[in-house]
């Protein structure tokens, strides 16, 4: 009984989604674009309700219901990105979760470093 040779294995990739982070972002900046733009927005309610000084339920209502709405939508439209297997799991978690985070803590601090620098601190 002769041997037989089993034919070379051939490694076929049909896996279309990007490869790296700036790949994924580029091919789905359209997508994050709403999530990335969320914590300026939040941010600027947020001097407009103090600057107001709007408090208790109407400021719930006006100011934190309309930031919460935008915040739901934005995450949304995001997700689906993920959902659909666009995009890997790791790239939507950078690029969604905690890139978001990273531009809020710049826009805080930006406004505690102009303040300081205001007050000849």
């Amino acid at each position: 009984m002769a041997a037989r040779s089993s034919p070379a294995v051939v490694p076929t990739t049909t896996d279309t989604r990007p490869g790296t982070l700036i790949a994924a972002a580029r091919a789905c900046w359209r997508e994050f674009l709403p999530i990335w733009v969320w914590p300026v927005a939040f941010f600027v309610v947020a001097l407009i309700g103090e600057r107001l000084d709007v408090r208790g339920w109407t400021g719930t209502l006006l100011l934190g219901l309309s930031a919460m709405t935008l915040f739901f939508w934005a995450s949304f439209r995001a997700g689906r990105v993920w959902l659909a297997g666009r995009i890997r799991y790791w790239h939507f978690a950078f690029w969604v979760v905690l890139t978001p985070l990273l531009i809020w803590i710049a826009v805080v601090f930006s406004r505690v470093a102009i303040q300081h620098w205001l007050r000849g601190g």
